[in-house]
């Protein structure tokens, strides 16, 4: 009988051994190893007699082997459900960071799409009002409705420039002077800064300060500060409406841009997550303009930060890199 089992235990072993399909198949192999010096131990080593010592190293020998086997195996399936479980759980996780994604590509184009909207409605209302007196003045007109098709383009280059940033593709940089970029955010928007009463002052340098950058992005950034900050103002009833942005060289290779409003701050239950998604200070705010600020800035590798947040008046700045001269460059 042992000499028929050790027969069969070496067919099963070298079969198994040949084909070696699976992890299982080699673990098979392992036991029947085992299976095998224990038969040697029990019925040749100890003589088959009950009790002795061979027949105890038998029994010992198969215990050890049974027990190393199985706890692999366990280990095994359970690394196998946690693989699984980890799996399935990040599947879970990148599901929900698209659905977040796609939630704050949505705010972010309503948000951002806002503004020259309004702007068109403003211009629209403006010139039906010039229209509907006894003497209509036709230059008014003239220039509402070409402050209309103007917002209306910026409608687009705003779709566009918020699908290149977060498309991470195809973003068109190109050095412009920054203090041309602000200046032409303020003049878009005086008309609706007249309508509540807000004075800009501007400290740029008298030379040109150069970035490289998406002017469209860009300007929406800056546009999103100052439209934060009048609202900010007109909301706190502020007796003083004011917005100082200034310009300066804050390190080597670096422009800081500050923008300093008269409002009441931020909360500052909120002021350390007001660059996160949907967290706002306004009552029917989205939540969405700092956050795209923050996006911007970053990816035109500069940083932004609240440099103090008061009772009267909030400072934020955000710094970027000097832009360097190449040859095929367009400067605006």
């Amino acid at each position: 009988i042992p000499a028929f089992s050790l027969t069969l235990y070496v067919i099963a072993f070298a079969t198994l051994l040949a084909r070696r399909r699976s992890t299982l198949d080699i673990w098979m192999c392992v036991v029947l190893f085992s299976l095998c010096v224990e038969l040697l131990l029990i019925s040749y080593l100890g003589g088959a007699v009950r009790l002795s010592v061979g027949w105890w190293s038998g029994r010992f020998f198969g215990l050890a082997a049974v027990g190393t086997v199985l706890f692999v195996l366990l280990a095994e399936t359970t690394g196998n459900y946690m693989r699984l479980a980890r799996a399935a759980a990040n599947e879970r996780r990148a599901r929900l960071n698209r659905l977040t994604s796609m939630e704050i590509l949505s705010a972010s184009f309503s948000h951002e799409i806002n503004q020259p909207l309004s702007s068109i409605v403003n211009n629209a209302n403006a010139g039906l009002r010039w229209l509907s007196r006894e003497d209509p003045r036709m230059d008014k007109v003239q220039a509402a409705l070409q402050m209309i098709a103007d917002d209306g383009h910026r409608a687009g280059k705003v779709v566009s420039g918020i699908r290149q940033m977060f498309l991470k593709s195809g973003r068109e940089r190109v050095l412009v002077d920054l203090r041309q970029v602000i200046d032409d955010v303020i003049i878009r928007g005086w008309q609706e800064r007249l309508l509540v009463d807000v004075q800009v002052e501007r400290h740029f340098p008298p030379d040109a300060r150069f970035v490289e950058c998406n002017a469209v992005q860009m300007g929406q950034a800056v546009s999103n500060i100052l439209d934060n900050a009048v609202d900010a103002m007109k909301d706190g009833g502020a007796r003083v409406q004011r917005i100082t942005v200034r310009i300066d060289d804050s390190e080597p290779g670096e422009i800081e841009v500050s923008f300093a409003d008269t409002g009441p701050g931020i909360e500052p239950d909120i002021a350390d997550r007001v660059f996160l998604p949907f967290v706002s200070g306004k009552r029917e705010g989205m939540g969405m303009g700092l956050m795209l600020c923050q996006s911007v800035i970053e990816a035109h590798g500069g940083r932004i930060w609240i440099a103090s947040n008061g009772p009267t008046g909030l400072d934020l700045r955000f710094t970027l890199p000097v832009g360097t001269f190449r040859v095929g460059d367009a400067i605006s």
